[in-house]
């Protein structure tokens, strides 16, 4: 393996919600973002954000916990936005506007030495 690109749900006190997991234990993940920001293998973070589940706050909370996972900046890290869909986690949820997007991008901005919305 090459390069690794992993999903991050949310930050931590919203992690289930987002992961649509109620319960769902954090050890796993962080364990795998520890691995990650060792720098054994090249990688990037991504996170699908939908209006119902993330915010800026929600956004900078997560970036400062997938920093404290490791020393070095994190490479890149993207911003997806939500796409309805058939096989969606649950219904009603939106795609974040434009500035909302924008917001979230600055909030992420100080965690990683690249960020961007993707897709």
């Amino acid at each position: 393996m090459d390069h690794v690109a992993m999903d991050v749900k949310s930050s931590p006190d919203r992690y289930a919600e987002a992961a649509g997991c109620p319960g769902l234990r954090l050890e796993p993940i962080e364990e795998s973002l520890r691995l990650l920001r060792s720098g054994v293998v090249s990688y990037e973070l991504r996170t699908t954000v939908a209006a119902e589940l993330h915010d800026v706050d929600t956004i900078r909370r997560m970036g400062q916990w997938t920093q404290d996972m490791g020393v070095d900046p994190i490479p890149a890290f993207y911003l997806q936005p939500f796409r309805d869909g058939e096989s969606v986690l649950r219904q009603g949820l939106h795609t974040p506007d434009e500035s909302s997007l924008s917001a979230m991008l600055e909030a992420l901005r100080p965690y990683a030495a690249s960020v961007a919305v993707r897709g």
